[in-house]
């Protein structure tokens, strides 16, 4: 399980930056409140999956799409992101959205779980996976954190900082 940032790092770089790895609770608190985007899926026996919800944040806005969203997994929906299996045309279409606040009492992750019992979710992170390695996971609910943005911006910084160095050094 994975409980830091360091270690969400690592786990990306170990495998091809590709990550499906349970999280701690407290980590996936804190990408939640970052406004790392989410998906709460519900896998089910036989290839039948449910949605509970998704994040869908702008530059002014953070929506929760509460949704009862479910179907059958396809051989076509296993290799599409989790995100477009949610939004797919086969799957039921209902639900809501509620607006959170980032200047509430509350922190994201706490008005979200006020919405939906996150304490029934298992938390994973889930960057450049498709449904279909999610789909292999038991049973079970799953906050599917995406931390790819994180990665990205990360790697870019590291990346930079090297250049840096190696223009230092050749001087």
């Amino acid at each position: 399980m994975i409980k830091s940032m360091g270690e969400m790092l690592a786990a990306g770089w170990t495998d091809g930056k590709n990550i499906l790895e349970e999280v701690s609770r407290e980590l996936a608190e804190r990408l939640i409140n970052n406004r790392q985007p989410f998906v709460l899926v519900h896998v089910e026996d036989g290839g039948e999956v449910s949605f509970e919800g998704i994040a869908e944040y702008d530059s002014s806005e953070l929506i929760l799409n509460l949704s009862d969203r479910y179907g059958t997994l396809t051989e076509e929906m296993k290799d599409m992101g989790i995100d477009d299996v949610f939004y797919h045309d086969d799957f039921a279409n209902d639900g809501g959205l509620v607006s959170l606040e980032e200047d509430s009492e509350l922190t994201l992750y706490e008005q979200i779980d006020y919405e939906v019992n996150l304490s029934a979710f298992h938390c994973y992170l889930c960057s450049g996976k498709n449904m279909g390695d999610v789909s292999k996971l038991p049973a079970g609910s799953y906050l599917m954190i995406d931390c790819g943005e994180t990665m990205r911006k990360v790697r870019e910084q590291l990346k930079e900082e090297r250049e840096k160095q190696h223009r230092t050094e050749q001087r």
